[in-house]
Order: C-alpha cells, then structure tokens, then sequence
C-alpha cells in the first residue's frame, strides 16, 4: 500500500482549500471588509507593500463569486473538505512525537484563523544601516545577501479581531517547540517576544497591539507598526506617488492592494552596496528598467466578476526592455478576421523590429562581442532562410498577430486554433512566404520506396499542408497566404472552415469589441477572451468520472470524503461567464485589466492550462524522423476559398528532421 499524507502535505492542503472560497484564503474570494489603518503602519518610503482583505461568506442568488461562494453545494463541500483534512490530520499525528501531535492540534486552526483575518506585508531598505554596518562590520557583510538582510525592515500586520487570544495561545504554544539551544526569553501575552534567526544579528519579533498581532525584522519596525494602528503616523497614505498610482486601480471592492516602488528599490539598493549598487543601477539604465517608476496592483470584485488592474508607469517610455509594449494600437475592425463566436481569441501587438533594435542596443552595452555574436547569428540565419529580416520579414508582416478557437470551425477547448499575422506588404509577404516554403519543402523528410508503396512526410500545396504517410501523427500543420493575412492551424479542416468563413462575410468578432465586452481607456496592445462557461461545461461533463477515480484512491489512504460532495453542475454553472483580460498603453503607463469568471484571479490563464492538459497535450522534440509507408505522388486535393489567387504547385520529394510528438 502506498504511504499515506503526512502532516505538511496535509497542511498545505489545508491552506489551498481555504484559499478557494471564503472559508479563507489570501486569495479567497469575495472579499469582505478592508482595515483602513494597515496602509498607515508602513514607512512613508517603503519599497513593497501588499495588503488584502478579510473573507466574507457570499450573497445567495447574487452573480458571480459572491453567489458561488454562498451556493449551499459549494458550502458544503468546502465544510466536508475542511473536515476531512482536520480528521486526517488528527489521524496521522495521533501516534507521533510530542511535537507532532502539538502541530497537528494548533496548526490547522491557526492557519485558517491568519487566511480569514485582514492583514499586510510591508519592507524597506535602510541604506545607511547598511553603510554603517559595512564600515564597522565590513568582512561579515562582503556578500549581497548579507548586506540586504543587513538593511531590510519587513513587518506583517495581522488584525486577529476576535480570534486575537485563541491565536495568541496558539503561537505560544508552538514557541514551546523551539529548540532550548535557542534560549528565547519568553513573554507574557506575546509581547515583544524575540525569537532568534540563523543569520549575524537576525532575529524576528512577535508582538500583540490590542486585537492586531505583529511580526517584525528589522530595527524599529515594531514602534513603526504601532504608530500607524493609534493613528500617530500617515503611512503610505502621505506618500503623494503611491496615492496617485492606487487611484489608477481602485475598485469599490478590494480584496487585496499590491505596491512596489521599482524606483525607489533601485535607488536604495544602489546607495546601500556601493560598487554593486552602482552596477545594479547600471544594468537598470542599460535595459530600460530605470523607465519603471513603479507597480500598483489591485484584486477585487465588480459586478460578481473577479477583478484584477495592475499599473505599470512608465512616463510614456518604450525602449529597452519596454519595447515589448512598442506595437501599433489595435482596433476593433483588427477582429472582422474572426468569428463572432469564437470561444477563445488571444490578440497581440509585438513591434518586431523595435524589439530587434532594443535587444541589439543592450546586448552592444553590455558587451561588444557579444553583439558580435548576435548579428553573426542573424546573418547565418538569414542566409540559410534566404530572406533579410529587416529589409524582407519586418517589411512584409505588421505588429498584429491572433489566435482564435470557434465552434464553427470544428473547435472544442481549443482543439482547432488559427493563428493569423498580419501582412504589411503584400508583395514581400508573398515572395518572403515562397521562399519559407521552399526552406520547409527541401527539409521534410519524404522518402521513396520500390513499387507502389512509399514512406514519408509530404507537402503538398497551395494550401500548404503537411501529409505524413504511415505514421499515427496526429497533426497536420497547415499554412496559407491571404492578402491580408498569414494563417496558420494545426490541421487543413480548420483553415479551409476559416477561409470559408471569411468569404461568406459573416459576422465577426469585431462586433462585440467595445461593446459586450467593454475594455479600458488607451491603446490597446493585447487582448485575452475566453468563454469560461462553456468551457466549464464542456470538462464539467467528465467531472463525475473522474470525481470518483480520485476520492475512490483519496478513501483507500484515509481521506474520508467521497464523490458526493463534489458539486453539482447546477452549484457553479449559474455564476460563471466569460473571462477577459486587456493590455492598453496610456500616455504614462501601461494598464493590465483582467476580469476572471472563476473563483480565483488569474482564472483565464487556469482554465488554459486545464485545458490544453484535458486535450492530452504532449511536449514536442526536435530530430525525430518519421518511418512511414510510402504511397503514391501526393497532389493538392483541397479547395481554395475566399483567398488571394494562388496556383497549385505538385510537392517535390522532400526531406526533413521534422517536429514529433513525443510519447
């Protein structure tokens, strides 16, 4: 029989499962009230706060989190879910050390009780600390990371509420687990309890202000601390920068703030370790960091939708590494090319050329040679493609290039995407598209046999497609060349569905840019959608199924909870909806705003992977080469529809180390 959990595993499934719902969480959703005197404790000048609020249960009936969080069938699984793991926590520390069983008693109630309660996390750097040390205590502090612990004040602020003295009982009575080699002194009721740290001079202090509980490194973070709770100092609250960039994100409902002064960081580091500092602020300058004045991020809930803004300013700048936000703006009309009902589409905006310069100008600062080496690398690759990236490719493609998923191209969780990019020049993207399947035709590694029979990978044209003859390969990468576009999909199918589609001029997705789905003021650069309530449906349907091949394995090591309390379809369907994440340039900055349709920020991006796992995806190697029958001579079979005049051309006998899927 396989071992069963231990204690830590069974911890952290714990915390995961009261991070979910508003049984707890950090990023438990919804959120509930939000303590105003957290953002007043830290230093003015602070380089990293972040701050989240305390769970609420949910409304019953209301959209969104707020209703699946209060979903009775939701409810009870997470009750029969906390249950089972406090069992089976309690069984597996039963018969252990004294220690043990203490950590099984105390741990799970006080993890829940920290992930349900507000809290913030805050630190800075005290540069001339550092400086000092460094000059009475130069040897000790040679190393980075010691002259960083050196300077570094981080404080985490709980407000325990009603829960302050069960959890300051049960910090003390994990205090009597530590070693006696240590000798802590101990405090009456946590205050200012000292508890030493493997480091020169580290330590951490634990201290209880009235209902908050304070964790504090650093030399005077916990006076600090306690000024902002009696109101004695403004905090973050004085500092006009951070003020204006949280106005750039706030929501009514916020479940958790994030801040980091890039800027500041920079700075502080550069004046506390001296050579390096400067070396530091040098690579900053060099690559474009130094643009970043800072990030400002914000969760929250609008309209039951999980809402996350993050807030890049940058003063407008888009060089070195910021260039990666340099590409034209895109427009709504950009989107006539897909289907109104796609159920995926991912647009972006990529200056190809801008991006190429910056690389070349930071690699030349860095090192001549290697710049050297950048372009010698170019120049071999051009000459083995037989095109100039900068007087052929960036000439003839443009900035914008999408990928979509449609029912009505045969798509089911992105099983048929398109991929298209944009044509500049019309021209040049055909001769540069000739000549790149040329490349392709003369690496494929067709193969002819005696008689009747032959063995291979063939592409046959003018929709291009690669036919491979013998081998259970289940892709057929298929490439076409419009007017507008450069189209690429993994099977012939998809793209002759698409072009189809284009041809009949039916409605497309640009339709509901703007106005369905509503998006931020700017430029926008990239744009994420994702139908997350059919998709949910869609994997919903085997959940049952594979629901009991999981509890029925979790009961046979002693997880006593089984596949009724898996939800219904019914306790989560009624409060999903779409997702959507858009990226827009505004004239100082760059904005992120994402909205999740599940219960977790991020969700578009879980969804995927959920996804492309569910499709049995399997990693790609190069050099592998096919063994297959050989037929007779392929010819083009498949129709042209709604694309620019092309003629067929008969596939030559062709070879290749061509992509395999791996077992």
């Amino acid at each position: 029989m396989m071992a069963g959990p231990g204690p830590m595993e069974l911890l952290i499934l714990m915390m995961m499962s009261g991070g979910l719902f508003s049984s707890g969480g950090m990023l438990g959703m919804p959120p509930g009230e939000r303590d105003a005197a957290l953002v007043k404790c830290p230093p003015a000048d602070s380089v990293i706060y972040v701050e989240w609020s305390s769970r609420s249960f949910g409304k019953p009936g209301a959209p969104g989190i707020d209703g699946l969080a209060a979903d009775p069938e939701i409810q009870l699984f997470i009750k029969n879910l906390d249950q089972s793991i406090r069992t089976l926590v309690e069984q597996e520390t039963a018969n252990g050390q004294p220690e043990e069983q203490i950590l099984g008693k105390v741990l799970p109630p006080l993890i829940k009780s920290l992930l349900v309660r507000p809290g913030c996390l805050y630190a800075d750097l005290d540069a001339k600390a550092v400086v000092k040390l460094k000059e009475e205590d130069g040897p000790e502090l040679q190393s980075f990371a010691g002259m960083v612990m050196a300077g570094l004040r981080a404080t985490l602020i709980i407000n325990a509420g009603k829960d302050a003295d069960a959890m300051t009982k049960q910090i003390e009575q994990l205090l009597d687990l530590v070693p006696p080699q240590l000798a802590i002194e101990r405090t009456q009721n946590l205050q200012r309890q000292k508890i030493p740290l493997p480091l020169p001079g580290g330590q951490l202090t634990v201290h209880r202000h009235k209902n908050y509980l304070i964790v504090g490194y650093g030399k005077g973070t916990i006076d600090t601390a306690i000024a902002g709770l009696t109101g004695k100092s403004k905090g973050l609250t004085s500092n006009k920068r951070f003020t204006a960039a949280m106005k750039r994100v706030a929501m009514e409902r916020t479940g958790g703030v994030t801040w980091v002064d890039v800027n500041g960081l920079v700075t502080k580091v550069s004046q506390a370790l001296g050579a390096q500092g400067a070396m530091i602020a040098g690579m900053a300058k060099m690559t474009g960091v130094d643009a970043i004045d800072s990030i400002a991020s914000c969760t929250g809930v609008v309209d039951g939708q999980i809402t996350t803004k993050n807030y890049v300013i940058t003063g407008g700048r888009t060089d070195g590494v910021l260039s990666l936000f340099s590409g034209r703006a895109i427009k709504s009309a950009d989107f006539s090319q897909i289907p109104a009902d796609a159920d995926f589409v991912l647009a972006g905006s990529l200056s190809a050329p801008k991006i190429l310069d910056a690389v070349r100008d930071i690699v030349g600062k860095a090192d001549p040679q290697s710049k050297e080496f950048l372009e010698a690398t170019l120049q071999q690759l051009e000459d083995e493609l037989g095109v100039s990236f900068d007087k052929d490719v960036f000439q003839a493609f443009g900035d914008l290039w999408t990928v979509y998923d449609s029912p009505s191209a045969g798509g089911v969780l992105l099983s048929a995407p398109v991929l298209a990019l944009e044509i500049r020049d019309a021209k040049k993207a055909n001769m540069v598209f000739t000549q790149l399947m040329k490349v392709f035709k003369d690496a494929l590694p067709g193969e002819y046999g005696g008689g009747r029979r032959r063995r291979g990978v063939f592409l046959a044209q003018s929709i291009f497609y690669v036919n491979t003859v013998g081998n259970d390969v289940p892709v057929a990468p298929s490439f076409c060349l419009t007017e507008k576009q450069l189209i690429v999909t993994l099977h012939p199918q998809t793209l002759k569905a698409h072009l189809r589609f284009l041809a009949a001029k039916e409605k497309s997705f640009a339709a509901r840019v703007g106005k369905e789905l509503k998006l931020p003021e700017g430029e926008l650069l990239s744009l994420t959608y994702f139908d997350t309530k059919s998709l949910v449906r869609y994997l919903y349907a085997m959940a049952p199924y594979f629901g009991q091949i999981m509890f029925s394995k979790m009961q046979q090591e002693g997880f006593p909870m089984d596949v009724f309390s898996l939800p219904s379809a019914r306790a989560i369907l009624p409060y999903v909806g779409t997702s959507l994440s858009a990226t827009v340039r505004t004239k100082d900055g760059i904005l992120v705003d994402s909205q999740s349709a599940l219960p977790i920020p991020g969700g578009s991006s879980i969804i995927l992977s959920l996804s492309m796992q569910f499709l049995g995806m399997r990693t790609i190697r190069l050099g592998q080469n096919f063994e297959v029958p050989r037929l007779r001579q392929p010819r083009v079979v498949v129709p042209i529809v709604g694309r620019a005049k092309t003629k067929p051309v008969k596939a030559p006998e062709v070879r290749l180390q061509w992509l395999r899927l791996a077992p």
